[in-house]
């Protein structure tokens, strides 16, 4: 993907909230920006947009029936972006890749351009550099069809014609993926061989009011209308194309014109995921609990050492439903209290003067949390609730998605937490 620029107001894209629902299991997306490659003086060949980009692949598609696989997504080295490949998938699944960053190709096969590792020379000038670090889109297709899935997809937003690798010259890669004739496999490409991706249309744009490339402005919306990924991919390729054609001063070759590079994918598939509707079955109505036995009811924090009392407040949640049970504050902080027992958390507090996330201030050794982490991001998997995907969530969201998810069985808790500059993912067992 190349930074150049040419002058065209465009609006606000507008994104929705879905509303939480079920889907069939057994999709995992592999999604990853990377904008950040020089450690030294060369600025300009670092991009403008993977990483608001992924970020927004990353925060919609699991409102699609896609669980993010990746936690490692930013800027990423090349054996970081092979580990990230390395999905846990049942024979069957879907996965999908979502690249945006550098790419370019020869007569060989279309490469991604990791990020540079620490202390690496720098990739201006270093073609050797360059073809030792890309990796093929042959490789990936050949590492992701070891894992046995029922399809593919891969959807990458990048140049094919790199403007640090001088020496290119436009050329459609003799590359076939023909072997993989026991997998539906699409391969989606937002520029044409030897073709320019843009990740701004000028460089006056505002990155506050336009955060997206190009393509992705024009095709991330669609997907959530549930039409077939082919019709929003051709037409996004004439959205984009039309939008090129708005400059009556740039020269057809340097359009950018989003292409196919394989197809043998079922034409029906939508990236939107059908609703499995839940199975719904009549229920006996709850016996009354004794007022001696439901002492936790005024001091829900009874709950992080007395396991009848949150067993109770289990039962009471199994029986009644989420939708019911969310009314009921001293349910709700009898199972927060209980999930935080269990992770080892002694205290917490969320500073909205400070970094507005929430930060642990006392775990024990047991925890697989540290003190003085922050939450940068929180993702669950519930049967009966959905996925639940969270940025920087306040206590209240912390709270609430402890309480839905936890001691449940089938369900899962992982979370990205932030100190010192870092951040580090975690995964978070309440059982």
């Amino acid at each position: 993907m190349a930074q150049r620029f040419w002058t065209y107001n465009f609006a606000i894209l507008a994104f929705y909230l879905l509303p939480a629902v079920s889907w069939a299991a057994g999709r995992h997306a592999i999604v990853i920006g990377n904008e950040t490659y020089t450690n030294g003086i060369y600025q300009q060949v670092n991009l403008a947009t993977p990483i608001s980009d992924a970020s927004l692949y990353r925060s919609m598609l699991p409102d699609l029936g896609w669980e993010i696989s990746n936690f490692e997504w930013e800027d990423l080295t090349a054996p970081q972006m092979i580990n990230a490949l390395d999905v846990s998938i049942e024979t069957g699944d879907e996965i999908v890749l979502i690249y945006s960053g550098h790419g370019w190709s020869d007569e060989r096969d279309y490469y991604l351009l990791p990020s540079l590792r620490v202390g690496e020379e720098e990739y201006v000038n270093n073609e050797a550099l360059i073809d030792a670090e890309s990796i093929a889109l042959s490789e990936i297709v050949r590492r992701l069809h070891e894992k046995r899935p029922k399809r593919i997809v891969l959807i990458i937003d990048a140049c094919n014609n790199e403007p640090i690798k001088r020496s290119l010259r436009p050329t459609r890669p003799d590359v076939s993926f023909q072997d993989y004739t026991d997998v539906e496999l699409l391969i989606l490409y937002s520029s044409s061989p030897g073709g320019v991706a843009y990740d701004q249309l000028s460089p006056d744009e505002d990155l506050n009011e336009n955060p997206y490339s190009v393509f992705t402005r024009l095709f991330a919306p669609r997907l959530a209308a549930g039409n077939p990924l082919l019709e929003d991919f051709i037409q996004a390729r004439v959205d984009v194309e039309t939008l090129m054609a708005q400059n009556p001063r740039m020269p057809r070759s340097q359009y950018q014109i989003p292409h196919i590079v394989y197809d043998n994918i079922n034409g029906q598939f939508s990236m939107k995921a059908p609703v499995v509707e839940p199975r719904t079955e009549p229920q006996p109505e709850p016996e009354a609990v004794e007022p001696e036995s439901i002492g936790w009811q005024s001091d829900p924090e009874i709950c992080r050492t007395n396991v009848t009392a949150l067993d109770e407040a289990l039962e009471a949640r199994r029986q009644d439903g989420w939708d019911r049970v969310s009314r009921e504050a001293h349910i709700v902080d009898c199972i927060y209290n209980g999930a935080l027992a269990r992770l080892a958390i002694a205290g917490l507090s969320f500073n909205v003067d400070d970094n507005e996330m929430v930060t642990f201030t006392q775990t024990e050794t047991s925890s697989p949390l540290r003190s003085g982490e922050a939450l940068e991001r929180l993702i669950a998997r519930s049967p009966t609730v959905g996925n639940i995907s969270l940025t920087r969530p306040t206590l209240e969201e912390f709270r609430e998605t402890l309480a839905q998810t936890s001691f449940e069985d089938g369900a899962s808790l992982a979370g990205i937490v932030f100190s010192q500059n870092d951040t580090r993912p975690v995964r978070l067992v309440i059982e």
